[in-house]
């Protein structure tokens, strides 16, 4: 089954050269320009390229590689340049900067092959068996080429599967697009699934029914030349399995996007027009007075006079003076972000809650004005949710959404209302009783006692002073007005 494998590297801009030596060598890194080098089919981990075909040229090599900034050659055991035979297991893939500086390395693995050769035949059979029976010790690149059933070890069975493998036919072979519509000059790469995948060679015969409107190489690389419609087919060496694609030219100008919203009081809308030609670009808009359009460089952009209504629509259309037109259709659409309340009172240490309600509000952030006041907001379901921390004071949330960038705020009032002590005992005609009172962030504190028979309160400053005046037992509520908030102090009165 074919494979795809990506290696995204921050290096130098890089050659990539294939060495027949047995080892490889650690580099170092020079500088930080990005290169990437990639196989649809062939498995690049841990130094190794694996899943190589047998017969495999090194021309097809090349081209089922897809990389920027780098260029592959192959190379002998003596550092020549070889350009006329297959790849084959112990070679090596060396990447240089364009400096020629060593980067990094890999080690090639054609599965059967250890001959060093290229080819999977009797002759690596037999080469297998003699090893196995003298029990060699073999380098680990000639471990993983004949270790076909890929546990670790090489014994007798590996042999067989070989042989087995020698012995098959193709069964089945499918591409991973049927048809794909193209503009001139860009390319697409089909992707083969071939079973059985082992040894059986996946360097397919490639064609096109007409070159002049697609070209496809021996990787199944197609490349777009002039409008119209061409079969790519794709044959297996023996000539018994067939697979095409269909490849439709055409240069008729596209959008990135058909649709979409755009929101007032958001950002202008940009999309992205796919051409081969961008000269002479113009827009249109089905009414002026609700959207607006523009080109700018490969863009169409959407923009909202201030006259627009909510719930509206229109079509932009993009015309090109070559290649036809397309067309946008924009829906104008207003947001918002309702609190419910908007403001509040909240104790140290606690968490606050209330409804919001909102419509195509995107992502929501949180602009807290003092985290050490609130030290979080978040939202859960129809309700957002403050949390106060141990400091009291004012502060502010704003709630954003992300499409037309409405907000809202919330505005705290943290406070801290509590007493030194929940109660105290005093007796008849003896000494009133006396607590601190902890007030932050409040108003003009009052005092209430539940029964003035059983004792009176007043407040002087932050201290609580309660009178007592006969036998028994009152609660005494200190009340701050700005919040409303409470707190609550019991008095006992004993007799003499």
């Amino acid at each position: 089954m074919s494979k795809k494998n990506k290696i995204k590297i921050l290096l130098p801009i890089c050659i990539i050269i294939i060495t027949a030596t047995l080892t490889f060598n650690v580099l170092t890194t020079y500088s930080l320009d990005e290169y990437t080098f990639t196989s649809p089919i062939y498995i690049i981990e841990d130094n190794y390229i694996k899943n190589i075909s047998p017969k495999t040229t090194i021309d097809t090599f090349y081209q089922y590689f897809d990389i920027e900034n780098c260029i592959i050659k192959v190379v002998d055991e003596n550092n020549n340049q070889i350009t006329d035979t297959y790849i084959y297991t112990g070679s090596i893939t060396k990447i240089y900067n364009k400096n020629n500086k060593l980067i990094t390395t890999y080690t090639n693995i054609v599965k059967g092959d250890i001959t060093m050769d290229g080819l999977v035949d009797a002759k690596d059979i037999n080469t297998i068996a003699s090893n196995i029976i003298n029990d060699k010790t073999l380098d680990d690149y000639y471990t993983q080429a004949i270790d076909m059933n890929n546990d670790g070890n090489i014994k007798a069975n590996d042999i067989a599967l070989l042989n087995s493998y020698l012995n098959k036919k193709y069964e089945s072979l499918i591409l991973n697009i049927s048809s794909a519509t193209l503009m001139s000059n860009e390319t697409v790469r089909i992707i083969l699934t071939i079973n059985p995948n082992m040894i059986l060679s996946q360097n397919l015969i490639w064609t096109s029914s007409n070159e002049n409107i697609a070209t496809v190489n021996n990787a199944g690389l197609v490349t777009a030349k002039e409008e119209g419609t061409a079969t790519i087919t794709a044959t297996t060496p023996d000539g018994s399995l067939t697979a095409s694609s269909t490849i439709i030219v055409d240069n008729t100008i596209k959008l990135s996007s058909t649709n979409g919203k755009i929101y007032i009081g958001g950002e202008n809308v940009r999309v992205f027009i796919k051409a081969t030609d961008y000269n002479g670009l113009t827009c249109t808009s089905s009414n002026d007075t609700l959207i607006n359009c523009s080109i700018e460089d490969k863009y169409l952009i959407i923009t909202l006079p201030s006259t627009t209504q909510a719930y509206n629509n229109a079509t932009l259309t993009v015309n090109s003076p070559n290649h036809g037109s397309a067309t946008y259709i924009a829906n104008i659409v207003i947001t918002y972000i309702n609190l419910f309340p908007s403001e509040g009172c909240i104790p140290i240490n606690s968490l606050a809650n209330g409804t919001i309600s909102s419509f195509d509000a995107g992502t929501l952030t949180f602009d807290i004005s003092d985290t050490n006041i609130i030290k979080e907001s978040y939202v859960k379901a129809n309700r957002f949710y403050i949390r106060a921390g141990s400091i009291a004071g004012d502060a502010t949330v704003t709630i954003t959404e992300s499409n037309g960038n409405a907000k809202k705020t919330f505005k705290a009032t943290v406070y801290k209302l509590s007493v030194n002590k929940i109660g105290d005992v005093g007796k008849i005609g003896g000494n009133e009783i006396e607590a601190t009172i902890t007030a932050e962030n409040t108003g003009n504190l009052t005092c209430s006692s539940e029964k003035e028979e059983v004792a009176t309160c007043t407040i002087d400053g932050n201290i609580l002073k309660v009178k007592p005046i006969s036998k028994g037992q009152s609660n005494i509520t200190i009340t701050e007005d700005k919040c409303n908030s409470t707190t609550t102090f019991l008095a006992v009165v004993e007799g003499e």
